[in-house]
């Protein structure tokens, strides 16, 4: 991370205005908890580009990793501003539905559905999903996306399980 944060501070320094290495040196800050350095780099590449999606992410990712209580709300003003800037980004839109999904908010299926119609055979978002009907007790709708998933990879286990699972203690 040393070798890395000196790296970028040294292109920060011949390109301030390099808003990919300002938010790099801010990543180097936070992997090692100094947010404060951390949202400095941050702010200062939004401050040139106001529009630059990794910055508003690495913000959100830092709210999260500070483990403050009213941060949740930060963070997912954050990941919701990236996706402004990039519709297309679907990481940001499965990260959004786990945090809805943790606040017990039936929104997360919204972002979810969105990932999965940007990723449609990402299994992560798929499983997101599926598990997320699952929770707020749509099980056909489960239950029709865990067999999708088997149908695009017949040895992914927890679909087998969950539909297992549905059919043992939920039917």
């Amino acid at each position: 991370i040393m070798n890395a944060q000196k790296h970028f501070k040294f292109i920060v320094k011949k390109e301030p205005k390099n808003c990919k290495a300002l938010v790099s040196l801010a990543s180097t800050y936070s992997q090692q908890q100094d947010f404060e350095n951390s949202f400095k780099y941050i702010n200062a590449a939004l401050r040139i580009d106001p529009k630059y999606r990794d910055g508003y992410v690495l913000k959100g990712t830092n709210y999260l990793h500070m483990n403050v209580k009213d941060n949740v709300e930060l963070a997912i003003s954050s990941y919701e501003t990236a996706v402004q800037q990039d519709p297309k980004f679907f990481e940001a839109y499965l990260m959004l539905g786990s945090l809805y999904q943790a606040k017990k908010d039936t929104l997360c299926l919204e972002y979810y559905t969105t990932a999965a119609r940007l990723q449609p055979k990402n299994m992560d978002v798929l499983y997101s999903l599926a598990y997320a009907y699952q929770e707020y007790n749509n099980i056909n709708r489960a239950k029709s996306i865990y067999r999708k998933m088997i149908d695009i990879d017949t040895t992914y286990s927890q679909a087998l399980f969950q539909l297992g699972w549905i059919k043992q203690w939920m039917e």
